[in-house]
């Protein structure tokens, strides 16, 4: 049965300023506490989601920077006190019992931070070393410092800003990137004169207990039959005597430290894009199945003892929430993923080593890529049957694939309203990038894109597991492959 209100209003301690997260039952806020438990024990950092904005013509000249700066911090804050879990610290963090912490202020200077850019400086260059240093540098201060920032590159020659938003995965899973970069847009659009509580540079945040968003075990069941819970918890205490899996990733056995992430980027124009997604729907399949097939691929080539593969993908479980007053699950900002396997036997790896020439090397891959979609699509029906969203384990998967999808860029008609129409903000590019996951897939390959826009791909993979040729290896194929393709 479901809470009457989809926002919890958790226990309060004495002191007033703590909710209590700790439960009889340990399923309960377990995705929270998971990501919790990596990062403080150095097993995950952070997650970005970075857009190009475009700047309407009124402020993007030079007498207008200071207003500029003012509308999208505005805009920021606005966004921020719609996200309560972004207002919220983390109490008892190394503990077996962590609290969410209700803030009375936000020190803004701790969370957005503009950077000038000379105009000879490549952007791009200096955007994605930007993203690599920000998803492992820390998150200082958990009980009295939300764990996110925002980074804005502002190039004065350029008519966008380089907005990248980097949060700790207790506050939000990866969708959460996108949602909040969606209501940031909104918020530019539709934001009026209203005057943010602000003391200097400091956010006050409300006097009242903050609600945060409840956990999924609590907005739907999880139900699980009784062959399945045998199962999984056989596969995953089973003794390694009995743990032999040859599509388990055991070439890349688990190294705790160093921790550093190496990432790799590029993007497929739309002109391409177009052409690849009508392929795919031509071979009834998608761009994340095509992705994982295109892993396979070169996986096969390059790690020829192998004899199976598994690979991830995660699921966005909003899908199967529903919208109620006060609860959009689209628009909430919260840890509401569920993730998914897929096994690549001996069979299909030794016919992707096989194929020749490149017709049948396509064909090949489109059967595998068609394969994944119906996987999924099966996932999809089932719903959270079955689901082990609260199940932490050990690595089974060689690679991931995280497609975040499109990204609504044009303004909202409602937003906008009878504004201007040419002095509304958009979104013009954006891209996903991960922080390494010790314990995750060996390698893992983000997506997204901006409707009319390009496909942004990135790939990642924590430093110690392989040399970086390898990894090079492995984006460099999925790419050409892309471009072949979209061509």
């Amino acid at each position: 049965m479901r809470p009457s209100s989809y926002y919890e209003s958790s226990a309060i301690s004495k002191s007033g300023s703590r909710f209590d997260r700790s439960r009889s039952n340990s399923n309960t806020n377990c995705s929270e506490m998971y990501q919790l438990a990596m990062y403080t024990l150095n097993q995950y950092r952070g997650t970005a989601v970075s857009c190009r904005y475009a700047i309407p013509p009124t402020l993007s000249n030079q007498d207008s920077q200071s207003a500029l700066k003012k509308r999208f911090e505005a805009a920021i804050i606005k966004t921020i006190r719609q996200q309560t879990v972004l207002q919220a610290g983390i109490a008892n963090a190394d503990s077996k019992a962590p609290t969410w912490t209700r803030l009375d202020r936000l020190d803004l200077a701790n969370h957005i931070e503009w950077r000038s850019i000379e105009s000879l400086v490549d952007i791009e260059s200096l955007l994605q070393e930007t993203v690599v240093s920000q998803i492992d540098t820390i998150f200082p201060h958990l009980d009295r410092q939300p764990g996110w920032r925002i980074i804005i590159l502002r190039q004065e020659t350029i008519d966008d800003l380089e907005v990248v938003f980097i949060w700790n995965h207790p506050h939000g899973d990866g969708t959460s990137g996108k949602i909040l970069h969606q209501e940031l847009l909104r918020s530019l659009n539709d934001i009026g004169d209203e005057n943010p509580p602000l003391d200097g540079n400091t956010l006050i945040l409300p006097k009242s207990t903050p609600k945060l968003p409840v956990p999924i075990e609590k907005l739907s069941t999880l139900p699980m039959d009784a062959k399945y819970v045998t199962t999984t918890l056989w596969r995953i205490l089973k003794p390694s005597m009995f743990s032999k899996n040859p599509t388990q990733a055991i070439w890349a056995p688990i190294q705790a430290s160093p921790f550093k992430t190496q990432v790799r980027f590029f993007a497929v124009d739309r002109e391409a894009l177009d052409n690849i997604l009508a392929k795919c729907r031509q071979h009834q399949t998608t761009i994340t199945g095509l992705l994982h097939a295109l892993a396979a691929l070169s996986f096969a080539s390059h790690l020829r003892d192998a004899s199976g593969f598994q690979s991830s993908t995660p699921i966005d479980a909003r899908r199967f929430l529903q919208s109620e007053p006060g609860f959009q699950p689209n628009r909430t900002t919260a840890n509401y993923v569920t993730m998914m396997y897929h096994e690549f036997s001996g069979t299909v790896v030794d016919s992707l080593r096989s194929a020749s020439p490149e017709a049948e090397t396509l064909e090949r891959v489109w059967s595998v890529a068609a394969d994944v979609r119906r996987q999924i699509e099966k996932k999809l029906a089932s719903g959270l049957k079955n689901d082990e969203i609260c199940l932490g384990k050990p690595r089974q998967a060689s690679w991931e694939v995280t497609n975040l999808g499109v990204l609504e860029g044009s303004p909202a008609p409602e937003s906008v309203g009878k504004k201007d129409k040419s002095e509304a903000w958009s979104i013009r590019q954006a891209q996903l990038t991960l922080s390494a996951e010790v314990p995750g897939a060996a390698f893992v390959i983000s997506a997204m894109t901006v409707t009319n826009g390009a496909l942004c791909v990135t790939s990642n993979w924590q430093e110690c597991l392989f040399d970086p040729s390898f990894g090079d290896q492995i984006t460099g194929d999925v790419e050409q492959w892309l471009r072949r393709i979209g061509s």
